[in-house]
């Protein structure tokens, strides 16, 4: 009998560390996910000026095709 009485403590002492486990990442579960600076509205576009871009390309290409 004694033997049986000791496989269910270590039984019941697996399940408890187990237990710990699955609550400790449950609770660190909704931390991982965490804004770390919130996102801003851009106050300047920093795209490249498309309209310089073409016209540029147009003399460029005009010059080009002259010579």
């Amino acid at each position: 009998m004694t033997g049986l009485s000791e496989i269910k403590q270590v039984i019941a002492q697996l399940l408890q560390e187990e237990t710990k486990k699955l609550t400790l990442i449950e609770a660190n579960q909704y931390y991982v996910f965490d804004y770390i600076d919130p996102p801003a509205v851009m106050e300047k576009k920093s795209e490249p000026k498309r309209a310089l871009i073409c016209i540029l390309s147009a003399l460029l290409g005009g010059m080009l095709s002259f010579y």
